[in-house]
């Protein structure tokens, strides 16, 4: 019996119950094949999930949608749930950054 057959006997007729809390947490919101990859595929393995872990993408799409009209500013504030104050920033960033590349 090969350990491939053996993942397959057990997790047969799996149930959520079955499962330790933090897979609990990850089959609930991403399903049970999730879940059951991440036993499969990286058992042993710890994961943090960082709060900031959109941060990089939030700064892209400031730059790429910003065009200094504060209608469009209050716009990128509501979809990004970000301050104005915020969006100035990363722009003042994004300028001075292309300056010290020139």
């Amino acid at each position: 019996m090969t350990a491939e057959d053996l993942f397959e006997i057990l997790t047969r007729n799996i149930s959520i119950d079955d499962l330790p809390e933090d897979l609990k947490f990850i089959a609930t919101f991403c399903g049970m094949d999730v879940a059951l990859s991440l036993i499969k595929h990286a058992s042993g393995m710890n994961f943090t999930i960082p709060k900031n872990a959109l941060n990089d993408l939030k700064k892209s799409y400031i730059v790429k949608h910003y065009d200094g009209r504060r209608a469009r500013t209050l716009e990128i504030c509501r979809t990004c749930d970000v301050t104005e104050r915020y969006v100035r920033k990363v722009i003042k960033a994004h300028r001075d950054n292309k300056k010290t590349k020139n």
